[in-house]
């Protein structure tokens, strides 16, 4: 196990399907760290002078630490997995990182004949950085997010060439 944890990319030829997987784990320093701020607060809480303070304060360091521990046991128990089968009339992703923030499991379908670019899009604020597919100015859904740029472009690449009526929309910005 990695320190920042590890993203690792896979693609399988079907016949009339690309299929692209990628498995995220969780390195072990996020939540380590977490995990001792958690102990510190804690620890800083317990030499408060008031007994409300303590109290209001430990309960706080707690729940923290029983939180990250959770979050920490269950992403290294299991990879996150999410997969993108590519035919020529739909994009259909499934599995982590899909649909609302906390779950584990989501699906995106868009079809084909909507889709106006595939591309490399960085992390932000709100956003999650990896393979967007676009279909129109307002709508962009991450398909395969962790991605980095090289393995997004690799993956655009693979699309175009095992469908090139869809190649004209991997003219993308990278």
């Amino acid at each position: 196990m990695k320190a920042f944890g590890n993203t690792e990319l896979t693609t399988k030829e079907l016949p009339g399907e690309l299929q692209f997987r990628v498995d995220s784990e969780l390195g072990w320093f996020p939540p380590v760290v977490l995990l001792l701020l958690g102990f510190a607060f804690l620890i800083w809480a317990l030499t408060m002078p008031f007994l409300g303070l303590k109290v209001a304060f430990g309960i706080f360091a707690l729940a923290e630490i029983v939180f990250v521990g959770i979050w920490a046991a269950r992403s290294w128990k299991k990879a996150d997995t999410t997969t993108l089968s590519v035919t020529s009339q739909n994009f259909v992703a499934t599995g982590a990182g899909l649909g609302a923030a906390f779950s584990r499991n989501g699906t995106i379908t868009v079809p084909a004949s909507e889709v106006k670019t595939i591309q490399y899009i960085g992390g932000g604020e709100d956003t999650t950085s990896g393979l967007y597919v676009s279909s129109s100015f307002w709508k962009s859904y991450c398909v395969l997010p962790g991605l980095n740029r090289e393995q997004c472009t690799a993956v655009a690449v693979a699309i175009a060439q095992r469908f090139p009526e869809l190649g004209s929309k991997n003219a993308q910005k990278n």
